[in-house]
């Protein structure tokens, strides 16, 4: 089992992630978190999850989340929105890079 992190940051007004497409294995019971140096965010995804939070929020981190034992194989989009309280700004991705699920 691996822990699949993704680093989401604010350059130039557009959020940015440190992996664009982070492929999980659900025979290899991966899990996937995310890091947002200091900021509240939340990631939503688009209809079905493949993991066992369809909706995350958080600050700063998450813990490790697993994949769905049920979950399909394929691609995966969702939204992330950040705040940056010192800017007094919300940004939003309603197109993050993918989560990919393998067997």
């Amino acid at each position: 089992m691996a822990d699949k992190p993704v680093t989401i940051d604010i350059r130039d007004g557009e959020l940015t992630y440190d992996f664009p497409k982070r492929r999980l294995s659900l025979a290899g019971k991966d899990t996937i978190s995310w890091t947002c140096s200091g900021r509240p965010f939340t990631i939503q995804f688009v209809g079905i999850s493949p993991l066992v939070m369809g909706e995350i929020r958080a600050f700063d981190h998450t813990s490790q989340v697993s994949v769905r034992v049920d979950a399909q194989q394929g691609t995966y989009a969702y939204a992330c929105a950040v705040c940056d309280i010192a800017a007094n700004e919300v940004y939003l991705d309603a197109a993050c890079p993918a989560i990919i699920i393998q067997r």
